[in-house]
């Protein structure tokens, strides 16, 4: 596929969504009003960086806007403009896309570089390094880090934020700092707070982590009748006490072909589910394929290892020792007509019902004790709340 510009797109997850910094429109003159005092502003501060401008009306601002999005039920509201930055002197940084120092075993990531990205310049530089980060390469780092970060070594090393040295940021009054200028405490809530609600992340220092140069993968099927219920309960006692350089994940599924919509949800379990329960999860599988041409999957990671031993208040990710294993109830599936795509969601939200009966309010939910500290840093750092989404840490008040 040709992009109109395909050098924007490393740096794709700094584009500017203006939903959250120009008022909601009551008419579309006063959208119009907004957006054009919005270029206004962008070519009185660089006049070349409106070549970089997509607003509704460019032939290419739905292609810019879905060109990686992994997920086609991506159906938020389009912002009032995109603005993606060729050059480094849009957002004044000074480092690359993807950095590797293999000597000093740190790397320089723009926030708006993938994983893929990220992944293919460490293995360029190095067979023995790796990042721990998650395994979709279309995530941008930018949101991926912020929000924690979780992949297959956490069991070995952690979450990406537990890995991130050093961040540059673009504050609430508009300057650049980092993690000196910053302080510990809006360094400690952009590392799995979400950083969005604090500032622009504009790129991470990562530490690299020592991998072998080999590793072994393998995938071992089971159904119910060659013992599935078995495995699985076995499975929760021994996968979280294994030594750290096994991840072995458990996934039960009901498979009806390729899809390319999702929705997920998410448990973590602290006690082992013992087999009876298992086989109402394997009862519900089954009648959730038979109500639906979707995929159905049940994916279990294991924590334990140096992600379990990493206190619940170092960073803002909360959800580490007491925990057996994560959860995510997963549902693909390809009609795009919206009644059709809401049934299958509802399929989602109805397995995850059926798992925990109550939910705390997302801050609490999403935080745990670390929620509090957020919304004080989130009062210092950004008192007027100009950095606000439907999910965003609000200002602490008090």
């Amino acid at each position: 596929m040709n992009y109109p510009n395909p050098a924007i797109f490393p740096l794709l997850t700094l584009a500017l969504l203006l939903l959250s910094s120009l008022p909601c429109p009551a008419t579309s003159h006063s959208s119009s009003s907004s957006l054009d005092n919005f270029l206004q502003c962008i070519a009185n501060k660089s006049a070349p960086l409106l070549e970089s401008v997509y607003t509704p009306t460019n032939p290419s601002f739905d292609l810019v806007l879905r060109a990686l999005i992994r997920n086609r039920r991506f159906s938020t509201p389009k912002p009032v403009a995109i603005v993606a930055p060729t050059r480094v002197s849009h957002v004044q940084a000074t480092v690359f896309c993807a950095r590797v120092d293999v000597s000093k075993e740190v790397a320089y990531v723009q926030a708006g570089a993938t994983l893929g990205e990220l992944y293919y310049k460490i293995a360029n530089a190095s067979n023995v390094h790796a990042f721990p980060a998650g395994v979709c390469t279309g995530l941008g780092t930018g949101g991926h880090f912020s929000g924690g970060g979780y992949g297959k070594l956490i069991r070995k090393y952690g979450l990406s934020v537990d890995n991130i040295v050093d961040a540059q940021v673009v504050e609430v009054n508009g300057k650049i700092i980092n993690r000196a200028l910053m302080g510990e405490d809006l360094f400690w809530a952009i590392r799995g707070g979400g950083g969005a609600s604090f500032a622009v992340i504009v790129a991470w220092k990562i530490k690299l982590v020592r991998v072998p140069a080999k590793v072994t993968v393998f995938n071992v099927p089971f159904t119910l009748e060659q013992g599935a219920t078995d495995v699985a309960f076995k499975w929760q006692q021994v996968a979280p006490k294994l030594p750290d350089v096994l991840f072995i994940r458990l996934q039960p599924s009901v498979v009806n072909g390729a899809r390319d919509y999702s929705k997920n949800k998410s448990d973590y379990v602290k006690t082992l589910i013992p087999k009876s329960g298992l086989e109402t999860i394997w009862k519900l599988l089954i009648e959730l394929a038979n109500t639906t041409t979707a995929n159905v999957i049940m994916q279990s990671n294991p924590y334990g290892g140096k992600f379990s031993e990493i206190p619940a208040s170092s960073t803002p990710f909360p959800h580490r020792s007491g925990n057996l294993f994560l959860v995510q109830y997963i549902i693909f599936c390809d009609e795009e007509e919206l009644n059709v795509t809401d049934h299958n969601v509802d399929r989602v939200r109805y397995m995850h019902d059926r798992m925990a009966l109550d939910a705390l309010v997302y801050g609490s939910k999403y935080f745990k004790d670390n929620f509090p500290r957020l919304t004080t840093v989130k009062a210092m750092a950004d008192p007027d709340n100009f950095f606000k989404n439907e999910q965003s840490i609000p200002p602490n008040i008090n």
